[in-house]
């Protein structure tokens, strides 16, 4: 289904056969050669991105395009190094698992290290928007095991979850919350705890938590990998996932309207066969709207939503709903696959993070060295989506060719230069099976597309003196 060469999808124009010159169009799932090629030297399990466009980068690393950056770096938009944000010494001392930004920019990480810049700081720290240490963010004796998630409330208090069962020399399973100085927030009350550890945690808007994860309790109360807790600590009632799922959940998303989908090691959810992955609705139950088919065969480790409600997903797989898609996809709001999206040769290993900046692109990072088998140790950034327009500029008169919108649904529109008056549109198949011919007299050409079936297509343009433009066109 996507087995097309990316080549295709660019509009391909010879300037000498016909007046324009050429733009290419960045396909979903292609590499934004914008980007620069980073070189980190181990693996990348953290990506945020920044209000100013700047992005950090946390994991296993020690170095990124031969310099020394100690589990966290931050980089420019287009992908440099910011040598400004400068950990002024050793930085972590092992791995970063979980990263969250402050309104005032000041960055929380967690994972299981133990000192930051030498200064002793078990598993959770806050550094400066620069990257040094935060003094004034005091967690004491700090924790005894990983930290895997962070949250922050709108209030700025802080919800941290992992392995650990002690804090601050104070016993709490699992799950606690700070306030905004480091110190354990009593009135935070979650009794026994988690008897497992979380692996992501949500704050919802109304201030209620997701937390999402490897346990079967919450204070002692069924919950199946998933449990959603009041802003007092209590369980939310309201929220059934006593028999949820039947193994880990690695990562977890927060729809708009309120649904939530779950990606991990398990094989179901509430005895419901969903492999590795599953949208729920705000009260815990299956959403049976959500038609990802057979789902995927082995393990999801992110889960991101882009703006447009489509699914991005990485993870250890192979397959999705029995469709070759090795470690990374993207799924359409209900489930279904995302022909558009290009995954022909992509990452040649797991992927463990995705995130998406400002203009829709999609970074991917894990413990993959290559995609489309060209080297980008662990980390890469994509294109997120065809370009709604595609113009290409006339060299000597100054014009504009566009074909909107791509994908389609009914209807394109087909706008030429006046020069171009005249020309002649064919849209042929995958198969080769010309589907559509039509002259175009005007300079706004409105094309009716209702009759051709959902799926991928090449177009032609000819002009008068059978010179051609070509590019794709997608149905949907």
């Amino acid at each position: 289904m996507r087995k097309i060469s990316t080549l295709f999808y660019a509009l391909l124009v010879c300037l000498l056969a016909f007046p324009f010159a050429n733009e290419v169009l960045g396909q979903a799932g292609t590499i934004d050669e914008s980007f620069v090629a980073s070189k980190f030297n181990s693996h990348v399990r953290v990506i945020k991105v920044l209000s100013d466009g700047k992005i950090i980068v946390a994991g296993e690393f020690t170095s990124y395009n031969g310099k020394t950056v100690n589990r966290i770096a931050r980089l420019n938009e287009d992908g440099s190094l910011d040598e400004t944000f400068n950990p002024g010494g050793t930085g972590a001392n092992s791995n970063i698992h979980a990263v969250e930004i402050q309104k005032d920019g000041k960055i929380l990480i967690g994972g299981s290290f133990f000192s930051y810049n030498g200064e002793g700081t078990n598993r959770l720290a806050r550094l400066n928007p620069d990257g040094t240490y935060d003094k004034t963010f005091n967690i004491g004796e700090g924790f005894n095991n990983i930290i895997y998630a962070i949250a922050i409330q709108e209030d700025t208090k802080i919800i941290v979850g992992g392995a650990f069962t002690v804090f601050n020399n104070s016993s709490i399973n699992r799950v606690v919350r700070l306030t905004s100085t480091g110190a354990k927030d009593d009135t935070f009350v979650v009794g026994t705890g988690l008897n497992g550890e979380p692996r992501s945690i949500i704050i919802q808007p109304d201030q209620q938590i997701l937390a999402a994860g490897l346990f079967s309790t919450y204070n002692g109360a069924a919950a199946q990998g998933v449990v959603r807790v009041n802003a007092n600590g209590s369980k939310d009632n309201t929220f059934n996932s006593s028999t949820g799922t039947n193994g880990e959940v690695w990562d977890m998303a927060l729809q708009s309207d309120g649904k939530i989908i779950l990606g991990g090691a398990f094989t179901k959810y509430k005895s419901i066969s969903k492999n590795y992955l599953v949208r729920i609705n705000s009260d815990g139950t299956i959403d049976n709207n959500f038609a990802m088919g057979t789902g995927a065969d082995e393990d999801i480790h992110s889960v991101t939503i882009q703006k447009d409600g489509k699914i991005i997903i990485g993870g250890e797989f192979n397959t999705f709903n029995k469709n070759l898609e090795k470690y990374l996809s993207r799924l359409n709001a209900d489930g279904t696959d995302d022909p558009t999206f290009s995954l022909e040769i992509g990452p040649n290993l797991p992927v463990f993070a995705t995130e998406l900046d400002a203009d829709s692109k999609i970074l991917i990072g894990g413990y993959f060295l290559r995609y489309a088998d060209l080297e980008h140790p662990h980390l890469v950034r994509l294109n997120g989506s065809l370009s709604p327009v595609a113009n290409v500029l006339d060299a000597g008169f100054n014009k504009v060719f566009k074909l909107y919108p791509n994908p389609a649904l009914t209807n394109i529109t087909l706008e030429l230069p006046e020069s171009s008056e005249g020309a002649e549109l064919k849209i042929i198949s995958s198969s080769g099976a010309l589907k559509k011919s039509i002259v175009l007299s005007d300079m706004m050409n409105t094309i009716d597309i209702k009759e051709l079936e959902k799926g991928i297509y090449f177009y032609e343009v000819w002009s008068q003196e059978a010179k051609k433009i070509n590019g794709k066109l997608i149905v949907q």
